[in-house]
């Protein structure tokens, strides 16, 4: 007997980096962070129903939906970098940041979008905009889907403030090691 797939209820922060308007590719390029293995990870478990599975890990990579714990949304910028610390640090995986593409008919809303805003985008619509951004759907196709679709995405203003402030903290960071390293004479202008 088949079993009924439960509703996702997760939806993953996603932060607009570009708007096209012009042609016939009116889509927004949203932005948002996954971890992701590179080499062959150590022991490793994975949990399939009950079975605790022993497994090594040979490349994957997972979107980040929310914080850890039971929090559903970030809510400042230092436990957004602490959790990046931990992934980065003690699970020896790296955060990147990989993209997709929505129809701008999607952001309808009181807000006006723009570069830099946090959209909250549920599990559907993003494995959808995900075969279309890997080529597995074309953009007629995808488009129609998301007309008829109920998906929606929802603006996130404490996250796009969240998201805002780490992205200072990062270039800050980079500052301080770049003049670190500079007066170490560890780094070289070309």
């Amino acid at each position: 007997m088949a079993r009924a797939k439960a509703k996702s209820l997760l939806s993953i922060p996603m932060w607009i980096d570009d708007i096209k308007k012009a042609g016939s590719f009116k889509m927004t390029r949203l932005s948002y962070f996954v971890a992701e293995a590179d080499e062959p990870t150590d022991d490793c478990a994975i949990m399939l129903g009950k079975a605790n599975i022993p497994v090594i890990i040979c490349g994957f990579s997972v979107a980040i939906c929310q914080p850890s714990g039971a929090k559903q949304r970030f809510e400042s910028a230092t436990e957004l970098d602490k959790l990046f610390d931990y992934i980065e640090d003690e699970c020896d995986l790296s955060i990147e940041t990989p993209d997709i593409w929505l129809p701008n008919g999607l952001f309808k809303s009181k807000h006006t979008p723009k570069r830099g805003d946090v959209y909250r985008i549920k599990q559907k619509l993003f494995t959808t905009a995900l075969a279309f951004r890997t080529g597995r759907s074309n953009q007629q196709d995808f488009e129609e889907w998301c007309a008829k679709s109920s998906e929606k995405v929802t603006y996130s203003d404490k996250e796009t403030t969240v998201f805002a402030e780490w992205s200072t903290m990062q270039t800050e960071r980079a500052k301080e090691k770049y003049e670190k390293e500079k007066l170490s004479g560890r780094y070289m202008e070309y």
